[in-house]
This record gives structure tokens, sequence and C-alpha cells, in this order.
């Protein structure tokens, strides 16, 4: 503990520096960031497979920053992933396997409930918002929920319904759409 309070102490003067580095070019900072990683990987083991394993990762990283994946959620699971399946081992240990434990208590419901609603929310709102339709069909749904609601009030289920057949029936006029909708 002393030794990283004495380390802060010679940090601290030296902040300013450290945030010039983040003025540097990435096509000069990335190459640096690389080298030391390799050398710390490298160091631990002393095996090119840790260096290849890092490489790969680094790839993988790449491609599903690429494709818009967020790298937090990815970051959380492999951090917190261990530590859940050893507490998951022990209460199913605990109990002698039996699953009923994971829903018992109030909190555990709470945490499954907020578990289910996030994981149906988003696609719900995606097509009640028509942000999931492409951008001819997004302007079909906006018509049908104004022919639905022509002072502009959207009731949530009316809307889900509007997108709901829209996106399931491409061969029906927009007419007809709304016609179903109104019965």
């Amino acid at each position: 503990m002393f030794i990283g309070n004495v380390l802060l102490l010679i940090n601290i003067p030296l902040l300013g520096l450290f945030t010039r580095i983040l003025l540097m070019p990435n096509w000069l900072l990335v190459p640096g960031i690389l080298a030391i990683s390799a050398v710390g990987v490298y160091s631990v083991h002393a095996t090119t497979f840790d260096l290849m394993l890092m490489a790969g990762l680094g790839i993988a990283g790449y491609l599903l920053r690429k494709q818009g994946i967020p790298m937090a959620p990815l970051i959380l699971g492999f951090v917190l992933g261990d530590l859940m399946e050893q507490n998951l081992r022990r209460a199913l240990s605990i109990t002698n396997g039996e699953l009923g434990i994971l829903g018992e208590s109030p909190i555990s419901k709470g945490l499954w409930m907020g578990v289910v609603t996030m994981l149906l929310v988003p696609p719900l709102y995606r097509r009640c918002t028509g942000a999931g339709l492409a951008a001819p069909r997004r302007a079909e749904h906006r018509l049908a929920c104004q022919a639905c609601h022509p002072r502009g009030r959207q009731a949530f289920f009316c809307c889900c319904i509007c997108a709901l057949s829209i996106q399931g029936s491409k061969n029906l006029k927009l007419s007809q759409i709304v016609m179903s909708l109104m019965n």
C-alpha cells in the first residue's frame, strides 16, 4: 500500500504529460500500445500461443467494433463470468442441484422480471416505432399511424399492430392495412 501511495505522488505531477499522449496521432500511438501489450503478454508465460491468442482476440474485437457491437457488455461478461459461475455452482451445491432456488426470493423474482423486460422491450419498441423498418416501410407505418390516430396521439398497442401488419404482409396495400386496423 505504501508503494501505491508513492507511485500516486509521482504520477500526479506527470498528469499533464499523460494527457498530452492522447494528442498523438493514432498511427503513432497504436503500434506503441501493441508493442507494450505484446511484451506484457509474452512475459507472463513466455509462449507464442499467448501472442497468437492476443492477436486473434484483437482481430475479433476489431471486427465486433466494425459491426457496431458494444464492447462494454463483452468485457463485463469476461470479467464477471467466472465469478457468476462460481456463485451459481455454490448455490446449486448448497441446494443439492435444485434450480428452484434461483427464483424463490423476492429479490431474484425482481431480477428475473428485469431481465425479461430488458429482453422484450427493445424489440417491441423497434417494432412499434418502425425503427427497424426500411425507409419505404417506415413511411407506410407513419401513414397508417396517422390514419389510425389523426391527432398525432399514438396508442402503443395500435402502433404495434400497425408495425406487425406492415412487416408481415408485404403485398397488402396501405388502405387494406388501415381498414384492418379500424375494424
